[in-house]
């Protein structure tokens, strides 16, 4: 058992897609490292596992929502129909004591935006402080996007509301789900991030084959364009060239791939 290793634990995380992480300890013993899986769970240490939700919340039964959501005949057939996600999240709410359920679905909608009725009801039940837990089959049942998984957690937050999402194993109100969300949310500005490089690379190629026929306007770095008929004179060298442009109070840099370009074209 775990017990009986003689070792280090060693709290690893590993990405499985933008929207999953899987926890596991990497284990050192004296005859070489193993590795055993898990989501969160219970393994008689410090590790936390889901809790029991108290049932009573300012005097009054919690109240918990079951949110399912299907789009296609094809995910019906493969196990992720309404009714296989509801009693899968009605044993969960039975063996975790949540009571007090409203049940909520969006049936044949796509996951790619929020603008869903089922959805919508959720975010506006947590709104008016109406709910304190939130339970799903898995987040691709929430939904699709990064960046509306992180605002609609950042909602639920700001109105403790608790979310759980029974295929990862997770649950908001730990330190373990906490950290998820986190995590989450520098994933989602990595994508950002991402999507405004490729738009910014697009674009630029885009303006670079329009002005193909004129040959004074060049690409000079990855972020300008220049007229050479306006380069008043150029300074440093190949490996470091400016040019100057009496219209302007900076120097525009000039990429070492566009250097020789450059030169020839205002000699």
């Amino acid at each position: 058992g775990i017990s009986d290793l003689p070792l280090i634990l060693v709290p690893m995380i590993k990405l499985v897609s933008h929207l999953n992480i899987l926890i596991w300890f990497q284990c050192t013993t004296p005859n070489g490292l193993v590795n055993f899986f898990c989501f969160p769970v219970d393994f008689n240490c410090d590790f936390p596992s889901i809790p029991t939700n108290n049932k009573i919340k300012d005097g009054k039964m919690k109240t918990t929502i079951i949110y399912i959501r299907v789009s296609t005949s094809q995910q019906a057939e493969n196990g992720q129909s309404l009714e296989n996600q509801l009693n899968r999240l009605r044993e969960y709410c039975k063996y975790h004591g949540f009571q007090n359920i409203i049940e909520i679905s969006d049936e044949g909608i796509s996951g790619k935006s929020t603008n869903r009725p089922g959805f919508q009801k959720m975010i506006e039940l947590a709104k008016k402080h109406q709910i304190d837990n939130v339970i799903v089959y898995s987040l691709s049942r929430f939904a699709r996007n990064t960046i509306d998984t992180i605002k609609t957690m950042n909602l639920f937050n700001k109105y403790d509301v608790s979310f759980h999402s029974i295929t990862e194993s997770l649950d908001t109100s730990t330190a373990i789900g906490k950290f998820f969300i986190s995590t989450l949310a520098s994933l989602s500005q990595l994508e950002r991030n991402q999507l405004k490089k490729e738009i910014i690379r697009t674009t630029m190629k885009k303006i670079e084959d329009d002005f193909l026929d004129y040959k004074k306007i060049i690409r000079c770095h990855k972020s300008y364009f220049v007229n050479l008929n306006k380069v008043h004179t150029t300074s440093g060298n190949a490996r470091a060239l400016y040019l100057h442009i009496n219209e302007l109070d900076f120097q525009i840099p000039v990429s070492r791939n566009f250097s020789k370009e450059i030169v020839l074209g205002t000699n």
